[in-house]
C-alpha cells in the first residue's frame, strides 16, 4: 500500500472490505519459528543474535508491551477473549501477575462503537487508556487509579501514542495542528509541543519524535518546547518504532533493522540488520519495540501465524555458530527473496547470509554505477554467491561465463509439474538453465473491444492514432514515460546477437511520438502508483482506449476490473503472451557454496514461500500447485470471505465506482486462466533503455529528425553493449 506525503495526500487512500459472508476475522500474524537462532553481523568480533520467545499459547493477541521494573510485561488477550497480565521471567517464560479489574472491564467492553487505542503503564493497578468512540466521534482518556477511574473527554478520534513520564500523561493529537499534549495524572493539560506526526517518546527532559513526512528525527527540550537537534533520516518511514534504554540511548526499529542514534555527530550506527532478520520480512509488521541497553532489544510483531517476540542479543562469539558464510547480491531491496532467505535460515541456522544491496535512493550511487560496479566485480571472477538478475542483462553474464548451469535443480522440478513450463521454458538456452525468475507479472492490455480485436502491438495503436488525432489511445503521459512502460515489452528492437535493429528502433520512436503526449490533465501525479490510478479512470469513463498495465497482485486485477465494468464496451487480454519475469536468481559459477545455493533457489520456489501472497508488488507464482489454487470457486460456508480494494482518487470527477463492479470468482479464474498463457519474457536492461530515453528526447522536441536520433543512440548502445 503506498502512503501519502502528507496529510492530504493520505485522505486520498480508501480502503474498501466488501464482506461476502459472516463472522469476518481478520488475522495477522508472524514467524512460527520457535527457538531458532539467527545472527547478523556487523563487525568482525560480535554480532546480534535473535531468538523467538514463545509467547503463552492461551494468548491471541497483544494489546501492549511495556519494560517496567526490569521485566518485559504484555497485556493481551487470550483466545477465550479475557485480558491477563503477563510478566517474562529469567528464562524466557512467562507468568501472571494481576491486572487491574477497572482496566480488565474496559478491554472487556462490549460496546462494539469503542475501541482502546493504547494503554500507558503508571505503576501496578494503575494506568491510562486511551479509548475512541466511533458513535460520538471522540476520544476518551481513562485514568485508572486502583479501582477507580476518571474519564476526560478529548474531542474527537485524532489521538494516538500514549507515554507516561515522572507521572505525567502524554499524548499525540494530530486534530488539527499536529501536537503532544502533557497532562497531569488527574487529566489536567499542562502543554503543547508542536512536533511532527510520528512516533514520539521522552527521556532526559526530552522529547524526541519521528517525523516520516519530513525524513527526520526532531528533539525538543521538555521544558521550554524549543527545537534543540533536528536530525536528518532519508529511510524514515511510518512504520518506523522508536525507543530509548535506560542509559538513554535513542534507538529506531524499522525495515531496515535497529539503529542507534549517534547524537554527537547526527548518525546512526546498525546493530541489527533487517535483511536476513524477522525485522525486514514483508510478511512482518511492528507493535511493539523496547530497547534495554546497547545488548539487549525486544521487538513484537505481526507475521503470517500469529503475533511474536523476538529478542536480540549480542554475542561476542556469534561466528563460532556459523559453520558456513554465504553472500547475496541483489541491486534493489527484493522482499521476495529476503523472505526466501530468511525461511531458508529458519532450517538452516549455521548458515550466514549475508545480503547486499548495491542500490537504493538513499546510497548516494546512480543505478547505471551500480550496475558497472556489479559488472566490473563479476567479470573479474569475484562476486556474491547468488545474483538476483532483476534489471540486469542476464544474457551477457550467460556469454561471459559468469553463471552456473542450474538446469540439474530446475528440470526435475518442471518435469514433476512443480513449477509452470510458460514461464520456465523460455530460460532454457541449448538445454541449460542460467537463471530463473521465482516470479512472474503479466504484460496486460485493457481497452476497447475495437481496439483489442485489431491489436498486435504498439503500431496497431499507433496506426489508430493516427486516424483519430482526435481522440486519445493512452492517458496523457510523456514520451519518457511511455518508454519507460513499454520498452521491455518491444523486443522486436533487439537482434538475436543483443544489438539493437535499427530500423525496428525507428519505428519504435515513432510509435512513442505518435502515443505519447504532455497535455496537462488537471492531476497531481506523484508516483507510479497515481499513474496507474489515472489511467484506469480514463478508461473508465472511456475518455482513453487503452491502457498497458504489469499486473503484479490481484488487488490490481480488482482494480483494472472495476474499470472495464465501468467502461461496458471494454475487455482485456495478455499483451502478446509478454511477461515480466521477477526475483531472478542465479548462481555464481566460481562460488564455493554452490551445493547451500541450489538449496537456497529451491526454498525459493517452494510451496510454503511461494504461498506467501505478499503486497509488495512481488508478482504471481510459479509454482504449479500455488497457482493451480486460485484457479478455483471458493465456497462461502459462513467463514470469512473479504475482498479488499484500495481505491485512490486522481481525478475528483472520475472516482472508480466499486460498488457494481467487483469481480466475481468466476472472474478471478478467467484471469488466472488467462495469464497462465504468458510465455515471452519481458527484456529488462536499464541501462540500455535510458540510453534510448536520453538519446531520443531531442526528436520529441522537434529539435533532431529519426535518423539523427536512431544513429546516437545505436553508436551510444553498441558501445555498452560490446563492454
Amino acid at each position: 500500500m503506498k502512503r501519502g506525503s502528507n496529510n492530504e495526500k493520505n485522505l486520498k487512500l480508501i480502503l474498501i472490505s466488501t464482506i461476502l459472508a459472516t463472522n469476518t476475522i481478520f488475522a495477522t500474524a508472524c514467524s512460527n519459528s520457535k527457538d531458532i537462532s539467527k545472527v547478523e553481523s556487523n563487525n568482525e568480533k560480535g554480532g546480534y543474535l535473535e531468538t523467538d520467545i514463545a509467547l503463552p499459547d492461551e494468548i491471541a493477541y497483544v494489546q501492549n508491551m511495556f519494560y517496567i521494573d526490569n521485566n518485559i510485561r504484555l497485556i493481551a488477550k487470550t483466545k477465550e477473549s479475557k485480558f491477563k497480565n503477563f510478566v517474562m521471567q529469567q528464562d524466557g517464560t512467562f507468568a501472571q501477575k494481576e491486572l487491574s479489574q477497572s482496566l480488565i472491564k474496559i478491554l472487556e467492553s462490549d460496546n462494539m462503537n469503542q475501541m482502546v487505542m493504547d494503554i500507558a503503564y503508571i505503576s501496578d493497578n494503575n494506568y491510562v487508556a486511551l479509548v475512541s468512540d466511533y458513535e460520538n466521534n471522540k476520544t476518551i482518556m481513562k485514568i485508572i487509579e486502583g479501582e477507580n477511574t476518571k474519564d476526560i473527554e478529548l474531542g474527537n478520534n485524532n489521538y494516538n501514542y500514549l507515554k507516561i513520564y515522572n507521572n505525567e500523561i502524554f499524548l499525540l493529537d494530530i486534530s488539527q495542528n499536529t501536537s503532544i499534549n502533557r497532562y497531569d495524572l488527574q487529566g489536567n493539560l499542562l502543554k503543547s509541543y508542536n512536533v511532527g506526526t510520528g512516533q514520539y517518546t521522552i527521556a532526559n527532559n526530552e522529547i524526541i519524535s519521528l517525523n516520516p513526512q519530513e525524513k527526520s528525527i526532531i528533539i525538543y527540550d521538555l521544558e521550554t518546547g524549543e527545537e534543540k537537534q533536528s536530525i536528518s533520516k532519508p529511510d524514515l518511514d511510518f512504520s518506523s518504532n522508536l525507543s530509548v534504554d535506560v542509559n538513554g540511548n535513542i534507538y529506531i526499529c524499522s525495515k531496515v533493522g535497529i539503529e542507534k542514534l549517534l547524537k554527537d555527530n547526527g548518525t546512526f550506527e546498525k546493530l541489527v540488520d533487517g535483511n536476513i532478520t524477522s525485522l525486514g520480512m514483508p510478511t512482518t509488521s511492528f507493535k511493539n519495540f523496547v530497547a534495554i541497553n546497547e545488548n539487549e532489544y525486544y521487538s513484537l510483531f505481526y507475521g503470517t501465524e500469529g503475533m511474536n517476540l523476538s529478542k536480540y542479543t549480542y554475542e561476542e562469539d556469534y561466528n563460532s555458530k556459523f559453520t558456513t558464510s554465504l553472500n547475496v547480491y541483489m541491486l534493489q531491496d527484493n522482499p521476495f527473496i529476503k523472505q526466501a532467505i530468511f525461511n531458508y535460515k529458519k532450517a538452516n541456522p549455521t548458515v550466514n547470509i549475508n545480503i547486499q544491496i548495491g542500490y537504493d535512493e538513499h546510497n548516494g550511487i546512480t543505478k547505471e554505477d551500480a550496475i558497472k560496479n556489479l559488472n566490473t566485480e563479476i567479470l573479474s571472477g569475484k562476486g556474491a554467491d547468488i545474483f538476483i538478475l532483476d534489471g540486469l542483462n542476464i544474457d551477457n553474464y550467460v556469454e561471459k561465463g559468469a553463471l552456473l548451469d542450474i538446469s540439474d535443480l530446475v528440470m526435475p522440478l518442471v518435469d514433476n509439474g512443480e513449477l509452470l513450463e510458460n514461464v520456465v521454458n523460455p530460460f532454457i538456452k541449448d538445454g541449460k538453465i542460467y537463471a530463473i525468475p521465482t516470479r512472474f507479472s503479466p504484460s496486460i492490455i485493457l481497452g476497447t473491444n475495437e481496439i483489442l480485436n485489431n491489436y498486435t502491438g504498439l503500431d496497431s495503436l499507433a496506426k489508430w492514432q493516427q486516424e483519430n488525432p482526435d481522440k486519445m489511445m493512452f492517458y496523457p503521459t510523456k514520451p519518457e514515460k511511455l518508454i519507460e512502460k513499454t520498452f521491455k515489452t518491444n523486443t522486436q528492437i533487439l537482434n538475436e546477437d543483443g544489438t539493437l535493429n535499427e530500423s525496428e528502433l525507428k519505428k519504435y520512436l515513432e510509435n512513442i511520438k505518435l502515443l505519447s503526449s504532455d497535455k496537462d490533465t488537471g492531476a497531481k501525479i506523484e508516483d507510479g502508483f497515481d499513474e496507474y490510478i489515472a489511467n484506469l479512470e480514463y478508461l473508465a469513463y472511456k475518455d482513453t482506449q487503452a491502457t498497458l498495465e504489469d499486473i503484479k497482485v490481484e488487488s490490481e486485477f480488482e482494480n483494472a476490473h472495476i474499470s472495464i465494468g465501468m467502461n461496458g464496451n471494454a475487455t482485456y487480454k495478455v499483451n502478446n503472451e509478454y511477461f515480466t519475469p521477477l526475483n531472478i536468481i542465479g548462481i555464481n559459477a566460481k562460488s564455493k557454496n554452490i551445493d547451500i545455493a541450489k538449496d537456497i533457489i529451491k526454498t525459493a520456489l517452494n510451496e510454503e514461500t511461494q504461498k506467501l501472497n505478499l503486497l509488495s508488488q512481488d508478482g504471481f507464482t510459479i509454482n504449479r500447485k500455488v497457482f493451480d489454487s486460485f484457479k478455483q470457486i471458493e465456497e462461502k460456508t459462513g467463514i470469512m470471505a473479504a475482498k479488499t480494494i484500495m481505491l485512490v482518487n486522481i481525478h475528483p470527477d472520475k472516482r472508480l465506482d466499486f460498488r457494481e463492479n467487483l469481480s466475481e470468482d468466476e472472474d478471478r479464474v478467467k484471469f488466472y486462466e488467462t495469464i497462465e498463457k504468458v510465455s515471452k519474457p519481458a527484456k529488462e536492461d536499464t541501462i540500455l533503455m535510458n540510453f534510448i530515453i536520453e538519446e531520443s528526447k531531442g526528436y520529441f522536441k522537434g529539435e533532431k529528425d529519426i535518423e539523427q536520433t536512431t544513429k546516437a543512440i545505436l553508436q551510444k548502445a553498441n558501445t555498452y553493449l560490446s563492454e
